[in-house]
């Protein structure tokens, strides 16, 4: 299979080798940016097939151990994704608890909505109940920058 090496050192090796070759102008960024997006792809496409899953989970098993040291890699079977569907229980708790949360996510995501609209001075209001006076202010916001790769 053209393009597929065996890869033999640790993945800090290749790891350093890159940024290395990044900072010392040997490589360009983009072209390294964009191939390794293009390799992050191609990897996680292979990965989630169910053909290579339930091929590795076949070989896995013919160790016969639960862990399964292969070329430098630990090897190990486990459940991932559990989930429980208690819609069939006929337990009028827990449909009353979900039905309360759901009504009380909504008015968080709503007061949080009304709070993102907030001038930056703040806005003092009075608690119609304590007639305690707070001034509210916006909620502050981070985020980072990053260069959006769309691979196609």
């Amino acid at each position: 299979m053209d393009g597929i090496t065996t890869i033999t050192q640790p993945v800090s090796h290749y790891v350093n080798s890159m940024i290395e070759a990044v900072e010392n102008g040997e490589i360009s960024p983009m072209d390294l940016y964009v191939n390794l997006k293009k390799a992050g792809k191609i990897i996680d496409s292979v990965l989630d097939s169910e053909t290579v899953k339930e091929s590795v989970t076949r070989e896995y098993q013919r160790y016969g151990t639960r862990e399964v040291d292969y070329k430098g890699v630990t090897l190990v079977q486990s459940e991932t994704g559990v989930k429980f569907d208690y819609s069939g229980c006929q337990d009028r708790v827990i449909t009353e608890l979900e039905l309360m949360k759901k009504e009380l996510d909504e008015k968080i995501k709503a007061r949080q909505k009304y709070l993102k609209t907030l001038p930056p001075e703040g806005v003092t209001i009075v608690d119609e109940e304590t007639g305690e006076v707070n001034t509210l202010y916006p909620p502050s916001r981070s985020s980072l920058t990053t260069i959006k790769a769309t691979v196609r």
